[in-house]
């Protein structure tokens, strides 16, 4: 979930260990990663796209308590590509590409699901300069 965000977050050509001494939330997990790239690249990270990108953690988070870390991931993470890389807007056709990536991959999702993902997925075609994962 954390590669996928980051890349979200226009995070490139970077190795991430995520670890902590305390129990955190992903997304803290993830400002703190974007925090630790922006300090260390000493790049200023677009702020939209921060916050798609922890949106899309609570997303894929939610999603996960469903059907598995792993499989959310594959679900959030394919569609938003399929919906970049072919350029689609229309919110039934992103719909239909969700529906599709679930199905290819065996897990079932709840309509309410796949609302939050395409509601998601628009709003990072918007921003299309998300780096490809």
């Amino acid at each position: 979930m954390i590669a996928t965000t980051l890349s979200t977050s226009g995070v490139k050509n970077c190795e991430v260990v995520a670890a902590c001494p305390m129990e955190v939330s992903g997304t803290g997990a993830l400002t703190g990663i974007q925090m630790a790239y922006e300090q260390a690249s000493g790049k200023k990270l677009d702020e939209t796209k921060t916050k798609l990108a922890n949106e899309e953690m609570v997303v894929t988070g939610n999603l996960a308590d469903q059907v598995g870390k792993n499989e959310a991931t594959t679900v959030v993470n394919q569609s938003k590509m399929d919906v970049i890389q072919n350029n689609v807007q229309n919110a039934d056709e992103i719909q239909n590409i969700v529906i599709n990536v679930a199905e290819q991959n065996n897990v079932s999702v709840s309509q309410e699901e796949i609302d939050k993902i395409v509601s998601l997925s628009r709003r990072l075609q918007s921003r299309a300069t998300i780096t490809m994962m």
